[in-house]
């Protein structure tokens, strides 16, 4: 439930590093004293995200309605998946190889599976990892994120 996903104010950024189930998807979940968020193993999808503003709580992504439903094998990973902001790398699909490469839809870094990578007291640091230089995605200085 969105509900109980809340931030608590604290003065460092902290995270539950084991993989949790949130709203259908294994998860690690991250927050400051301004932000709640939880980022899926499956592509590195965001949401749900919880900004806390002078307490009013702010919920700007989505989550797909069919996020606890059986879907179609069928069904790009991705688009199961779907949920709030990802990284797309490349963005679009490929219908032929172009200069030998081929990509899925978005792109490897919203199809494969992430991995949590390191952290420290006040910002997570090279915090997942696919094939990209990993990146500060949350400061307790900044009341955001990035991606």
């Amino acid at each position: 439930r969105l509900s109980d996903f809340t931030p608590r104010r604290s003065r460092n950024v902290t995270q539950d590093l084991a993989l949790k189930n949130v709203l259908g998807q294994p998860s690690w979940t991250i927050m400051s004293s301004d932000v709640k968020l939880s980022v899926t193993r499956a592509g590195g999808q965001v949401a749900p995200v919880v900004f806390d503003r002078c307490e009013r709580k702010i919920e700007p992504y989505s989550v797909a309605p069919w996020h606890d439903e059986q879907v179609s094998a069928d069904l790009p990973r991705l688009l199961k998946v779907l949920r709030g902001d990802f990284f797309c790398m490349p963005f679009g699909i490929d219908e032929k190889p172009y200069r030998g490469e081929q990509h899925p839809l978005h792109g490897e870094t919203a199809n494969q599976s992430w991995s949590f990578v390191s952290h420290d007291k006040t910002r997570l640091v090279k915090v997942f990892r696919r094939t990209l230089s990993p990146i500060p995605l949350m400061s307790c200085s900044s009341p955001g994120f990035y991606i």
